[in-house]
């Protein structure tokens, strides 16, 4: 299986969306719930599919199998952690994630929550996933890859107001530098 990992807010909606625009096919998160479908399936992903990826904001190692392929989305932590949390829990979440990547045997290729936003990074992820696109599409997106990006800002229902400063001063530095080496 292919497994999207990120902590929440580090661009996986929109790596969701260029799939099921791209493949057709559904992607899950925790649920078995297309991207597509908080906007009545407006991408015309085939429901009765498998998933070609699986989202995941937290996971343990036994879930993976060697054969697996992960990619793991990583953003600042002060842009990505949510005001009105716990930032020592929700920073080990964050902290976890790369634990995992970094143990996990497998094929595996981390991305910069920057990088998400060109046309060559998302042609990589279909790649690495070994994803079979609609030709037609591919180049719709990347003609209109703005357009698209507004598209999966639609769908986006979480609004964030970060943390910032407060990140810096509440988490160990060793530990803050420790995941800084990812982004």
């Amino acid at each position: 299986m292919n497994y999207l990992l990120s902590y929440n807010h580090s661009g996986n909606t929109w790596v969701r969306y260029c799939i099921e625009f791209l493949t057709q096919l559904p992607t899950y998160g925790h649920k078995k719930f297309s991207i597509s479908q908080r906007k009545n399936n407006f991408l015309n992903i085939n429901l009765s599919k498998d998933p070609v990826v699986i989202k995941r904001h937290e996971m343990s190692n036994f879930e993976l199998k060697n054969n697996d392929k992960i990619i793991l989305l990583v953003r600042d932590p002060k842009d990505a952690i949510k005001q009105g949390t716990s930032i020592s829990s929700e920073f080990e979440k964050y902290y976890k994630l790369i634990v995992l990547f970094e143990n996990f045997p497998g094929e595996k290729h981390i991305i910069k929550y920057n990088d998400l936003f060109r046309f060559s990074t998302i042609n990589f992820i279909v790649n690495f996933f070994d994803l079979n696109v609609k030709k037609d599409r591919l180049i719709e997106l990347e003609n209109n890859f703005e357009h698209h990006l507004r598209e999966s800002k639609s769908i986006y229902q979480n609004k964030m107001m970060t943390k910032g400063a407060e990140v810096e001063t509440i988490i160990p530095k060793e530990m803050l530098d420790y995941v800084r080496k990812y982004i």
